[in-house]
């Protein structure tokens, strides 16, 4: 009876494997263990199950039963490890990798040619794809029927940000050189690619031109600029009315009627002049995003990297300034004052060094510099 499967063609172990009841399975594997290799209609065995969903208590108590059971594969070629990997189970991974007994499971190759770093690629499953590409015994260069690498798939994703960088270093790891690479990719293929271009009638070069890519860009392009504009008419705004309310107010009698109180404080000065600063530099970025506008929109869209900058700086100043003007009029306070000083500073401390180890944000490094050694090196060590 307990070989009958439904509709689906699963027996009660392939049910209780599902749900990670051990006991059950016990009792099951108890009465015949001949069970554990019996496959469903998808060709799934109770180990694939279990593995997907994530039961090592299940998946040891069906090998400790049936040793041999973990080279049971489905209908198409995969193991458990596999099935861990398409359910996005960091556990049974670091499990079988654990297992000197399932060290033949790391690099099998399904009828694909898929091992289960290329799944774990294909399906974008960051940590085990760190976890799979970190031990030696896995085959990072391994292809597929395709002859495809698990670095091949997953460039195709074309993916962003610090989990992808982190990625694709481990993937490339064993790829060569990283520097030498990096000396080809930056110095050789670019200026081949150059020539290959120049070399070619404008006729052709034109013909090349995605139309919609080309508005999508335009149209990204003014966005930027329309959100420069604003935050740049923002700050303007803001420090413009600062300026004619100054922390502490005004003196209302005497010689010094209508000057402001706290005007020989050094934080009160700071104010000012960070203030100030703020104005002009926000003054600036608006001309350089709103007089170019008469010129055309190529002109215009040249101009935003530098009204970005001038945006930058009035925003650090405007905070700056925020500081100053709260510690001016907390005297009585001081510490208080000085924390915020110390908040603001390791924020943006936090800030600028995120910056500068984005693999996906252009910087006045190149990318073959030092901050790609010191990202990689923190990849390593796991701090990143």
């Amino acid at each position: 009876m307990i070989r009958q499967g439904d509709d689906l063609g699963w027996t009660p172990l392939h049910y209780v494997a599902c749900f990670g009841e051990v006991e059950p399975v016990r009792l099951l594997l108890r009465h015949d263990t001949s069970v554990t290799y019996d496959l469903d209609k998808g060709g799934e065995s109770a180990l694939h199950i279990a593995a997907f969903r994530g039961h090592i208590n299940i998946i040891d108590e069906l090998i400790r039963s049936c040793p041999d059971a973990c080279d049971i594969i489905n209908t198409k070629g995969q193991t458990a490890l596999h099935a861990a990997v398409m359910g996005g189970r960091v556990n049974v991974v670091k499990y079988i990798l654990e297992m000197p007994n399932l060290e033949d499971l790391i690099n099998e190759q399904d009828i694909s040619g898929n091992t289960a770093l290329h799944l774990a690629a294909l399906h974008k499953k960051y940590n085990i794809i760190y976890l799979l590409a970190r031990d030696k015994r896995v085959d990072r260069l391994a292809t597929n029927k395709d002859h495809l690498t698990a670095l091949d798939i997953f460039a195709a994703h074309d993916e962003v940000g610090y989990r992808a960088g982190k990625v694709l270093h481990v993937l490339k790891g064993s790829h060569g050189i990283q520097c030498f690479q990096d000396w080809v990719i930056e110095c050789v293929k670019k200026r081949l690619d150059k020539q290959f271009v120049e070399g070619q009638p404008v006729v052709s070069i034109a013909k090349g031109i995605n139309t919609g890519n080309r508005e999508n860009f335009d149209s990204s392009r003014r966005s930027i600029i329309d959100l420069q504009l604003l935050v740049a008419v923002l700050i303007a705004t803001v420090t413009f009315a600062a300026a004619f309310t100054m922390p502490g107010g005004y003196d209302n009698d005497g010689d010094d009627q209508g000057m402001a109180v706290l005007a020989g404080k050094p934080a009160f000065k700071a104010f000012v002049i960070f203030n100030t600063s703020a104005f002009c530099f926000s003054i600036l970025a608006l001309f350089f995003l709103y007089d170019p506008s008469f010129w055309g929109a190529r002109q215009q869209a040249s101009y935003t990297t530098a009204a970005g900058w001038y945006i930058y700086f009035a925003i650090c100043c405007l905070v700056l300034a925020f500081v100053c003007g709260t510690y001016v009029v907390l005297t009585r306070t001081i510490g208080l004052g000085i924390v915020l000083f110390v908040v603001f500073g390791c924020l943006l401390t936090m800030h600028r060094i995120g910056v500068f180890l984005d693999p996906e944000v252009g910087f006045w490094l190149p990318r073959s510099s030092p901050r790609r050694y010191v990202r990689n090196l923190l990849f390593d060590y796991g701090i990143l």
